[in-house]
């Protein structure tokens, strides 16, 4: 896990900011779950940190983890739904993507199952 990691699961913005406006900071690492820094920062929920990535240069936000989810997936998991429409409107999302190893289920069925009604109107 990189100190990019850490700021963007910590909701940083501040942080983040200055990371990203460091030279050399690899914008696109993951974790030993195979979570980039968009996984942590959308997994919890933290918007502005993740219109700050979303914005960064080299960013994928359609990369999966080790598990197969994406950033949009646990986004509507847990039912972040600012960070759900914010990952929809970002470039190469397929909202229809189905998660590997997940009896192909969409993010749609992730925050469906959760009860997570302000992400899927």
């Amino acid at each position: 896990m990189t100190p990019l990691h850490k700021a963007a699961n910590g909701g940083h913005a501040e942080v983040v900011r200055q990371m990203l406006a460091a030279a050399g900071i690899d914008v696109d690492g993951s974790n030993v779950n195979g979570w980039t820094q968009l996984h942590e920062a959308a997994g919890e929920g933290h918007a502005e940190v993740v219109e700050q990535l979303l914005a960064a240069q080299g960013i994928d936000a359609s990369a999966k983890s080790n598990d197969g989810l994406t950033p949009l997936y646990q986004a509507a998991l847990i039912g972040h739904a600012e960070v759900v429409w914010q990952l929809l409107a970002a470039p190469g999302i397929d909202a229809k993507a189905k998660a590997e190893g997940r009896f192909g289920m969409t993010s749609l069925h992730f925050a469906a199952n959760g009860g997570h009604a302000e992400v899927v109107s």
